[in-house]
């Protein structure tokens, strides 16, 4: 599937600006006047362009910035290396003019924006079919549910961070507008996200090309639901994706197809949604530059970003596991090299399609909430091999059998540690585990202190009764 032109000069223009009410859009004046945002959407193909501007925005903020963010929260991440704003995240001291941080903010929200669009005026297009209506908004669902869940998990504090998750969440954002808005709960934000993903599962196609489709809501679901310690409804959505045999595990350790220019051409056959497919008629439109420009070292300053040296060692104390060819030392930093090696960076590589939603991580949260039912053992140490043999020479390193609930729990959390590296995940499995009252620590500090919601922007200080996060630090 590819991309046609996102969106027409004129309305491109009001699409780019995330600050503004629809009211305020009315006014604006320029060479496509527009005095009715109605006029935004007009046939079945303008949606569509509005639809794909969604879209474009959402992979922008998945070119690796909001998965760096959330991996310099956890444990995985040495101090970063020459960037004052990530460097902040780590210390786990962001304020309301972090630029780097604020314009991932503002990219999720536009994606959402967008996506209200398509909600708020798809269903007046004069000529456009009940089944085009229908993938239309429950695209739109989607994609307004994941920039949700993204800005929910890194902007406040976790499901169960109070004993009725009354404690505060984000701005959820259901109508086309900028107008200022308060906080809601967690609970609230997890519903709302739930809700458009449940729709989203039940209205959209099972084959959708690039886009998203059932199953893509299924997994978004699966993860939700997983966040929230429901192990049951996750288990029930991870196998909707499971059972749906469209996906399989990738059968290299090269898992996001960023090693070789014949393996990007390939098409992953885990990726059940990712940020670069719907743009693959251009190989020069690379949506992954903040994970190849920041792991790279370079001959005089070394990478941005780097492992910890627990981190590393979590692989490398392995001899076995061949997942050691992810990491490498290199002086005093350990460097991560699964979103490019020395090799390809020489070549100027760096496309490649990120998944955002995986078949990896879906089997590891499917074995791990089936350990805490304790049921179905079996499906669950069989996921767990699955990605073991993958890992280790085939048979040589597989879970038993006789496996129990409590280790098929251990076995799910290493694996999901080791096979999430860099994708930003990890943070959460150590929120939730703290929140269910294990006694986690990140980095000499709990996993519940303040600097552990990223702080926000200056820009939500309207004067509304916004209340921003409790200053950061946390040693």
């Amino acid at each position: 599937m590819k991309y046609t032109t996102i969106i027409k000069f004129g309305i491109a223009a009001l699409l780019l600006l995330p600050t503004v009410s629809c009211e305020k859009m009315l006014t604006v004046q320029g060479e496509n006047q527009i005095t009715d945002i109605t006029q935004l959407i007009q046939t079945p193909q303008d949606a569509q362009n509005v639809l794909n501007g969604a879209y474009d925005v959402l992979v922008n903020a998945f070119n690796g910035r909001i998965q760096n963010i959330n991996e310099l929260l956890s444990s995985n991440a040495a101090e970063p290396n020459n960037n004052f704003d990530l460097a902040a995240v780590y210390q786990r001291t962001t304020n309301t003019v972090n630029s780097s941080v604020n314009s991932i903010y503002q990219e999720l929200y536009l994606a959402v924006f967008r996506a209200n669009l398509i909600l708020d005026y798809a269903n007046t297009v004069s000529g456009i079919s009940e089944s085009e209506l229908n993938r239309l908004e429950s695209e739109a669902k989607f994609i307004r549910a994941l920039a949700h869940i993204w800005v929910l998990k890194t902007w406040a504090q976790p499901w169960g961070y109070t004993s009725d998750n009354s404690h505060l969440g984000i701005v959820i954002r259901d109508q086309a507008s900028q107008l200022p808005l308060p906080r809601s709960s967690v609970k609230q934000c997890y519903d709302f996200i739930q809700q458009d993903l449940i729709e989203a599962y039940a209205a959209l196609p099972e084959s959708n090309g690039a886009y998203a489709d059932k199953y893509a809501a299924a997994a978004a679901l699966a993860y939700t639901y997983f966040l929230q310690n429901d192990f049951a409804n996750c288990v029930t959505y991870c196998n909707a994706v499971v059972n749906s045999n469209k996906y399989q595990l990738e059968p290299t350790l090269d898992t996001f197809h960023a090693w070789t220019l014949e393996a990007q051409n390939t098409p992953n056959p885990e990726l059940i949604f990712g940020s670069n497919s719907i743009f693959q008629d251009n190989l020069q439109d690379s949506r992954v530059g903040a994970f190849t420009s920041n792991y790279r070292a370079l001959a005089i300053s070394g990478a941005t970003l780097s492992l910890s040296q627990e981190a590393f060692n979590t692989i490398f104390q392995t001899p076995a596991d061949l997942r050691n060819s992810w990491v490498e030392q290199d002086g005093s930093q350990y460097l991560l090299k699964r979103f490019g090696t020395s090799v390809t960076n020489q070549q100027g590589i760096n496309f490649f399609d990120f998944p955002v939603l995986r078949l990896t991580v879906i089997k590891l949260i499917r074995a791990e909430s089936l350990g805490e039912l304790g049921t179905n053992l079996s499906t669950a140490i069989e996921d767990l091999n699955d990605i073991r043999n993958r890992a280790f020479l085939d048979g040589t390193n597989e879970v038993s059998s006789s496996a129990s609930a409590q280790d098929i729990i251990n076995f799910a959390r290493a694996e999901f540690r080791k096979e999430t590296l860099g994708e930003g995940l990890y943070v959460d499995q150590l929120k939730r585990r703290g929140a269910r009252g294990e006694n986690i620590v990140i980095r000499n500090a709990p996993w519940n202190c303040d600097g552990m919601a990223i702080q926000f922007p200056l820009s939500e200080n309207t004067g509304e009764g916004f209340i921003f996060n409790p200053r950061g630090g946390c040693n």
